[in-house]
């Protein structure tokens, strides 16, 4: 795998005016950490995959700010040895 980007660092919704996105993807491009307003503003999102990238722990504090809809969460090959407890408790 490729360090293309450590972490995801923006928020889309307030920097590009992407309100309405519904399905982000940052497979495979070396992430090892999601920072906690990343997907702040992203209330319509629905599906975010994060897989196959170096993340270490559940992305909580990002998925508990503005994703209520989300449905679809993939974190499939990181290294995440274990899943807190309240991980994806809103």
């Amino acid at each position: 795998m490729n360090s293309l980007i450590a972490h995801f660092p923006f928020r889309p919704s307030s920097r590009f005016g992407l309100t309405n996105l519904q399905r982000v993807s940052a497979s495979g491009v070396g992430l090892t950490r999601v920072d906690p307003l990343a997907l702040a503003g992203l209330s319509n999102l629905v599906e975010l995959d994060l897989s196959d990238n170096a993340l270490n722990e559940v992305p909580s504090a990002a998925l508990n700010t503005d994703a209520g809809s989300l449905m679809s969460l993939s974190l499939r090959a990181n290294v995440i040895p274990t899943i807190r407890s309240r991980a994806f408790h809103r």
